[in-house]
């Protein structure tokens, strides 16, 4: 699991510095990696970021102060897929006539990646648990997940986002290839989906579909339209 995390992290990032450039690329990783990583220290460490202490099995390989950096790796992948879902969802059709309209872009795509990101969580936090990937200390009140947790996924991805596009000004115009995001998130999804049917848990696989299938809709029409 965590060999298959590292390449398609990798890969991601590949896009990343394809589409964005090598500058940005690099800034957008570095943001996503420290607000990550910052709210897992402090879930993990004082249980102020996610709803609750938590902390992760040692399988997870090297940590730096409890957290997996597999882990943020992965938040690095997620962050950016999401964020390009967002973008493509966003597109580019006015120019802006104020300042206030284009920070009220910068937050709705930063909100759209949020919510996109959750998307997943809301099914693969619960499966994570049950394969004793990391473990609550107090379970909540969603299959043992604190509630808080998914609004705490929502802030990291809307975090990194918004800070990227504010720092950056994105004109947003270097490709409309849509082919990573696309088949990112659909990996997230399968491979979500194939975990839930294994762990006899087909009410997730399901959920799963109906949660993230939108975006991958809103991916390929887009694509459609390029062609």
């Amino acid at each position: 699991m965590i060999g298959s995390t590292i390449i398609f992290t990798l890969l991601v990032w590949v896009d990343a510095f394809r589409v964005l450039g090598k500058v940005k690329a690099f800034w957008f990783i570095v943001i996503a990696a420290a607000v990550s990583f910052t709210s897992e220290y402090l879930g993990v460490n004082s249980g102020s970021t996610f709803g609750g202490a938590y902390h992760y099995n040692t399988a997870m390989g090297p940590m730096v102060g409890g957290v997996p950096i597999v882990v943020i790796m992965m938040w690095t992948a997620v962050v950016y897929i999401c964020y390009r879902i967002a973008v493509t969802i966003a597109g580019k059709k006015v120019k802006f006539k104020n300042a206030y309209e284009r920070m009220g872009e910068y937050l709705a795509i930063a909100l759209v990646a949020g919510l996109a990101a959750v998307s997943w969580d809301l099914i693969w936090d619960p499966l994570a648990v049950k394969i004793s990937s990391w473990t609550w200390h107090i379970p909540g009140a969603y299959f043992g997940i604190p509630t808080r947790n998914f609004i705490g996924w929502v802030m990291v991805v809307f975090l990194s986002c918004f800070i990227f596009e504010v720092i950056f000004r994105l004109k947003r115009n270097e490709t409309k290839d849509v082919s990573i995001p696309f088949l990112g998130y659909f990996y997230l999804m399968i491979s979500t989906f194939v975990l839930a049917l294994k762990l006899s848990a087909p009410h997730f696989a399901v959920v799963s579909f109906f949660l993230m299938s939108p975006y991958l809709l809103v991916l390929l029409l887009e694509e459609m339209k390029r062609e």
